[in-house]
């Protein structure tokens, strides 16, 4: 706080002189009441400063925030005309020891499960219970990890919410996570699998542990598929292979698979088109593909444990030779929202959410 103080030092000096003897004796007037000399200019007072307002506090976490970050990473899996919210290649199949307990049938299910990590600030209150909720646009969430009470999965809906959750200032890792015949993947199509139980595959352990009810976990797991349009088309046109983006949404790097070939974009505008050929010539080889890929995520804000559970997940097959896709590219931010959104209770300082959209299958 800067405070400006006005100090004033005011001299008052009182002198009699000596007159001559021949001159009458003057007697010097008080200074208080002493009028003031016509011939020098009148003195004229500062106008009185204004009391310095107190500045307000630093911004920083309120009731309705903490200073906390969430960070997300994910695959968004597009084939055909189905999307799927997935994490890793690693799904055991899930044991039908009872019945499903989902009300709802969901077509063209799939396994898919972003992960969300939590970074508390220098100034967060370990104490404080936060409210996380997933909201899938289009679609219904088919697996949520961990589960109220660790249980069975609760019914599909587009929503889930974990309550009453604390951030933890230890960490911890995945190996309480659940075995395909637990109590978490029961309820499950076994065709899709558990990704839950394929948690200590790839993730270490974390920084920060989440407890939720006295069950401790690394990080929170959802998953989800959308029945939608197509994202992309490749068309030929003119004897050239156009890239076309058919969503008012705008992607950041990405890659084309063609003929043996990547080509390299750094962005890709909502409904643009570019002529593949036209891009920049990527190096065909797995340790390339992962090395920018690990670049860009970090770019966007993951941490490197992050990045490196990322690329640990989807090294096989999906960052591995023979590709099996045609078009990858990034998400980031607010683009996210189009296909899932994150909201928690109080609000998090920084919200970091990096999804790779991976569509169809190379020829």
């Amino acid at each position: 706080m800067r405070t400006f103080v006005l100090l004033g030092l005011f001299a008052l000096t009182s002198c009699q002189a000596q007159p001559p003897a021949t001159a009458p004796e003057v007697e010097a007037k008080p200074a208080t009441t002493a009028s003031p000399d016509v011939s020098a200019p009148p003195v004229v007072e500062p106008p009185p400063q204004p009391t310095p307002l107190p500045k307000p506090p630093p911004a920083g976490p309120s009731a309705e925030s903490a200073d906390y970050a969430i960070h997300e990473w994910g695959v968004i899996r597009v084939n055909d005309s189905k999307l799927e919210l997935q994490s890793s290649d690693f799904a055991p199949p899930a044991v039908m020891l009872k019945p499903p307990v989902n009300s709802q049938p969901i077509d063209r299910a799939a396994p898919a499960k972003p992960l969300l990590f939590f970074h508390p600030g220098p100034s967060y209150d370990f104490d404080t219970a936060i409210e996380v909720t997933v909201s899938q646009v289009g679609g219904n969430l088919r697996e949520r990890w961990p589960t109220p009470g660790n249980g069975v999965q609760p019914a599909v809906a587009p929503s889930f919410t974990w309550s009453r959750m604390r951030v933890l200032a230890e960490g911890c890792d995945a190996q309480k996570a659940p075995k395909a015949n637990d109590g978490p993947c029961w309820g499950l199509d076994a065709s899709l699998g558990c990704e839950a139980a394929g948690l200590p595959q790839y993730l270490g352990t974390v920084p920060h542990c989440l407890d939720l009810d006295g069950f401790r976990a690394p990080v929170l797991l959802y998953n989800s598929v959308i029945e939608t349009e197509a994202f992309f088309a490749l068309e030929t046109r003119d004897g050239e292979l156009l890239l076309r983006n058919l969503r008012a949404i705008e992607y950041g790097w990405g890659q084309v698979a063609h003929e043996g070939s990547l080509y390299q974009f750094e962005s890709l505008a909502p409904n643009a088109e570019v002529v593949v050929s036209s891009l920049e010539k990527a190096l065909r080889t797995d340790t390339e593909l992962r090395r920018d890929l690990d670049w860009e995520l970090r770019q966007l804000g993951l941490t490197q444990d992050e990045a490196n559970s990322f690329m640990k997940a989807w090294e096989r097959p999906t960052l591995s030779q023979p590709f099996e896709w045609q078009v990858i590219a990034l998400l980031s931010g607010q683009q996210a929202d189009a296909i899932s959104t994150i909201s928690a209770k109080p609000a998090p300082t920084k919200l970091v959410r990096a999804l790779l959209m991976v569509w169809g299958s190379a020829p």
